[in-house]
């Protein structure tokens, strides 16, 4: 879900606004207002973004990171710019992800006017 804080970068079509990747285990649903994920993982850190791209309503974020300090069960994941705006976040079932492996978040947002 696109946030309030992300709003006009998707107005401007900018998928290059992203620079950070976060991931939690918070549960709760995604709302306009939020601001932070609900329990981000502190000891994984945030993931830089290594590819953004638009095509038509459609924007795709990856995220890297090549070596996760603990086995996490991922629950929620946020997209932010590089001042650490959260530009979007999504909440899904769990993802165990363990430790001492290389992550790959792949996030894909579609716009649209509600």
């Amino acid at each position: 879900m696109i946030v309030n804080g992300g709003l006009a970068q998707a107005a401007a079509d900018d998928a290059a606004a992203a620079a950070e990747i976060g991931i939690g285990t918070g549960t709760t649903a995604a709302a306009l207002t939020d601001t932070a994920l609900e329990a981000e993982v502190p000891t994984v850190g945030r993931f830089d973004v290594v590819g953004a791209s638009a095509t038509g309503a459609v924007a795709t974020i990856q995220g890297f990171s090549d070596n996760m300090a603990a086995s996490t069960d991922v629950t929620e994941v946020g997209v932010f710019d590089s001042g650490g705006v959260m530009l979007s976040r999504n909440v899904q079932a769990a993802q165990t992800v363990g430790q001492n492996v290389s992550c790959i978040v792949t996030i894909q947002n579609t716009y649209s006017n509600a």
